[in-house]
């Protein structure tokens, strides 16, 4: 083994100095922000709704539904937070969307939760009965999860991705702006008719196309309409009806592969479900209230 020679004490504190000064010129790494982490996992639309696995408190995979209609924290199976150990830490209400038909729920403490690997902003989670869903999923994200970037729904290749970045300015073509509600609710504004309405992004109602108050459904339809059988809300069941539309439905200078309307709708909202967005790649922008649509293997036929 070959040893160094010794450094004289001049030439020591020389060598001391430079290395300091080489240390305090390096650039120092940029500390990993989660946020800015871009991620890409496999979906797969249970009656719809795209559904992708996620770890809870480091347990799991558990499918989790994603439902644009749905603001807030996730909502999680009861059974579930309970099955976890997870602390009731509150509760609030719920309902259907109609102002009524109001039951209490209870809040769960979370300490993570991953998609893909990256930690999500989630310290709570609304206690559900997940029987009401089919029982496949355990719980649904809550919008106010998937802020950060840009959030993109491929119902065509059955990805979910969440990346740094923003959308582009609304063209009217395939990007549109739309309007946060109080409730946090994404509202786009559609033309039927030489009419404009206001209607929910709701990827949670998988059971049409186009969902609207029954006045107004009634006034867009040609021909008589015809029952549809139940739906089950949160605390109601409601008989459904669907018409065929007399007008093409219209977002800016798009038309939207919707040729019926259903009715009751929850309260005086009108609902975009996820019927309506078969084969399409859906990039939400909460930041800038931004939403861009496009088919990447043509418009499929209007249902």
């Amino acid at each position: 083994m070959i040893r160094p020679q010794s450094l004289s004490l001049p030439l020591a504190i020389a060598a001391g100095l430079a290395l300091a000064a080489a240390c305090a010129a390096a650039p120092i790494p940029p500390a990993q922000d989660a946020a800015a982490t871009a991620i890409t996992v496999p979906s797969r639309p249970l009656r719809g709704m795209p559904a992708v696995e996620v770890m809870l408190n480091g347990q799991g995979p558990f499918l989790f539904g994603i439902d644009t209609g749905a603001p807030g924290p996730i909502r999680l199976d009861q059974a579930t937070a309970e099955s976890l150990g997870l602390p009731v830490v509150g509760g609030q209400t719920t309902g259907d969307g109609s102002g009524h038909n109001e039951v209490a729920t209870p809040m769960y403490g979370v300490a993570s939760l991953t998609m893909g690997g990256r930690a999500l902003p989630v310290a709570e989670a609304e206690g559900v009965d997940a029987r009401r869903w089919g029982g496949e999923f355990k719980g649904l994200f809550g919008m106010d999860v998937l802020k950060e970037g840009v959030l993109t729904l491929d119902f065509a290749g059955e990805t979910v991705s969440l990346a740094p970045g923003a959308l582009p300015p609304a063209d009217g073509l395939t990007v549109f702006d739309y309007v946060a509600r109080e409730d946090g609710l994404m509202v786009l504004t559609l033309t039927i008719g030489g009419t404009d309405y206001d209607a929910v992004l709701d990827t949670g109602h998988t059971a049409a196309t186009l969902v609207m108050p029954e006045a107004a459904a009634r006034s867009l339809i040609r021909g008589e309409p015809r029952s549809r059988g139940t739906m089950r809300t949160v605390a109601n069941t409601l008989t459904v009806y669907e018409g065929d539309l007399a007008s093409p439905v219209r977002l800016g200078e798009a038309t939207l592969p919707i040729s019926t309307v259903t009715w009751p709708g929850p309260g005086d909202l009108a609902l975009i479900g996820s019927k309506a967005l078969r084969g399409a790649r859906v990039r939400i922008d909460q930041t800038h209230r931004r939403i861009e649509i496009v088919w990447p293997n043509g418009l499929p036929p209007a249902a």
